[in-house]
């Protein structure tokens, strides 16, 4: 019962991390040219895989799922580049 309840809130902190997160650095690195799409709540399927739509001003929208994965990409990255740096100067 433990793991159940452990699995659920890890699952929902790392969404809403990842989201967060992905939701400030994908406009940031590509200079506001992409957007992650707001939240919906409930599944989403994608038939052909379209993850990223152009909107009619120009700029790309980002499916939400691929926003947080963009920002625990980002952590992940963030903790390699700080292991080899504190591994460094130990």
């Amino acid at each position: 019962m433990g793991e159940f309840i452990l699995r659920i809130v890890a699952e929902a902190a790392f969404q809403v991390a990842g989201y967060a997160t992905g939701w400030v650095v994908v406009p940031l690195f590509t200079l506001g040219r992409v957007v992650v799409e707001p939240r919906k709540p409930g599944g989403r399927v994608h038939p052909k895989g379209s993850r990223l739509s152009r909107a009619a001003d120009g700029t790309w929208i980002l499916d939400a799922e691929m926003g947080c994965l963009a920002g625990l990409v980002f952590w992940f990255a963030a903790a390699g580049i700080w292991w080899l740096i504190r591994r460094q100067w130990t």
